[in-house]
């Protein structure tokens, strides 16, 4: 069964997604605990900089080439599209690179507090990180999802050891965000080599370029919102409450989108193959394994956004300090539970880019970017940083709505409703054991959430949620 190999894929980048999050997760106490909270805030910013500004350069480039080399079997058009694709991005990249510098002084005092040379170390990074971002989605294409996590992980590990030795001896906030620097150019190295080894290296002819760009165009305004959504909280939050709030915010958002973790492998990987299932007419297969995917993600997504949600403020208190604590714990369960959300949309999603509609999926984020963008602007002047959670909700419902409207009218794909009941009963009588939780200590808190998912997991089969076929593909599995 195709089920199978799928889920093998997205057992692997699942697990290296889990551990790229809890990089994340180790650096937030580090940080807060080793620097100012002012120094946090730029840290943060520049890593929202980096993502949001990568995202722009590429175009949409990368998604494209999952889209079309995925099926593709002669060398020749493989080489081309790939070196035109990479060299496309690198002469974006360098441009915008100046572009940074000219405005280096004015860039700084508006994110940076001043301070240049986190500026010049951002335009080194984003040209690498740009770069890095093609790399990755050729393993992507070619479904090598070994290569593929390792490197992902590789890149987060290098990061948080360099970080974490620059913060506890106590070297300025440079040195820390210069980690990123080097991590990346390191993965850029490897990367480089092992893929010149694979398919030499060629002038570009740019000859399908036109029509990477026709697929790719239309899905930047769905990156770009997404990134605004993502980050446009901080810079806000930043202008309206000053860095020291930022420091507060991140932490709880970034524990409320660990739901990532969950998603991220199913965007991942099932692309790829269903690409090349559907160019080969599969249909069947294809829905087959939309379903089976949405139905995975909820099993583990449900349970994970509200056992989250009841623990954002111990965790938070252990991650980082009773400060950041009590003054951003209610901002998780928001976060939480519109990531969840989203995930849902991504998945069912596919059916759009699989008709190649990008153009309808750029107009819904463009729009849910604007939402957010306004409702932040709005709700952080009277409510302060639960606004910016708030508003960060209703932007995801307001495009997964959309999102689920329209791939459902291009594909035949039937929603379990009866399926998401029984998870959600399930996931009540585990939160009644979390609830219980009042211990500040890890240990505690493991051992009572190690109890609480095997009585979800007894409810499961208690309900028929996981029956003879689940059993059989995990037992092929393993």
């Amino acid at each position: 069964m195709r089920e199978y190999k799928i889920i093998k894929q997205i057992g692997l980048i699942g697990f290296i997604n889990l551990l790229v999050s809890l990089s994340s997760l180790l650096l937030i106490p580090v940080l807060t605990k080793n620097t100012t909270t002012q120094d946090y805030g730029i840290y943060v910013q520049t890593t929202v900089t980096i993502g949001l500004i990568s995202n722009i350069i590429t175009l949409g480039l990368p998604y494209a080439m999952v889209r079309f080399l995925a099926s593709e079997k002669d060398i020749k058009i493989i080489k081309d599209d790939f070196y035109s694709v990479t060299s496309f991005i690198l002469m974006l990249s360098v441009l915008t690179g100046i572009i940074l510098l000219v405005f280096s002084n004015y860039i700084s005092i508006m994110l940076f507090s001043g301070n240049n040379k986190i500026l010049y170390l951002l335009v080194l990074i984003v040209i690498l990180n740009t770069l890095n971002i093609v790399l990755l989605n050729y393993f992507r294409t070619f479904q090598k999802m070994k290569k593929y996590s390792l490197f992902y992980f590789l890149q987060s590990f290098i990061t948080l050891v360099l970080a974490i030795f620059f913060s506890i001896n106590d070297y300025s906030i440079v040195y820390i965000v210069s980690s990123i620097l080097i991590s990346n150019f390191i993965i850029f190295l490897l990367m480089l080599i092992l893929i010149l080894n694979e398919i030499k290296f060629t002038l570009p002819k740019f000859k399908n370029i036109r029509k990477y760009l026709d697929f790719g165009l239309p899905t930047l305004p769905s990156s770009l919102s997404y990134l605004v959504i993502d980050s446009v909280d901080r810079y806000i939050i930043g202008i309206f409450m000053g860095l020291t709030y930022v420091g507060y915010y991140n932490p709880a958002y970034v524990l409320g989108n660990v739901i990532m973790i969950l998603t991220l492998p199913f965007t991942t990987v099932l692309l790829p193959s269903l690409s090349e299932n559907y160019d080969q007419n599969n249909l069947e297969q294809t829905y087959s394994l939309i379903n089976f995917s949405l139905k995975s993600f909820l099993i583990l997504a449900i349970p994970a956004a509200a056992g989250i949600s009841i623990l954002a403020k111990p965790m938070l208190i252990i991650l980082t300090t009773e400060e950041i604590a009590l003054n951003s714990f209610f901002v998780t369960p928001f976060v939480a539970i519109g990531t969840l959300i989203l995930g849902t949309s991504s998945i069912i999603g596919n059916a759009i880019i699989l008709k190649n509609k990008t153009k309808i999926l750029g107009v819904i984020w463009l729009f849910g970017g604007i939402l957010n963008f306004l409702l932040n602007i709005f709700l952080v002047k009277i409510i302060g940083i639960v606004g910016a959670a708030f508003s960060t909700l209703l932007s995801y419902v307001f495009i997964s709505g959309i999102i689920y409207y329209y791939s459902l009218k291009m594909f035949d794909l039937k929603i379990d409703w009866t399926l998401i009941l029984k998870i959600i009963i399930a996931t009540s009588v585990m939160s009644l054991i979390i609830i219980q939780i009042k211990s500040k200590e890890l240990y505690g808190i493991i051992s009572l959430i190690l109890l609480s998912i095997i009585l979800y997991i007894l409810m499961l089969f208690i309900l028929k949620v996981i029956g003879k076929k689940e059993i059989k593909i995990l037992r092929n599995i393993f």
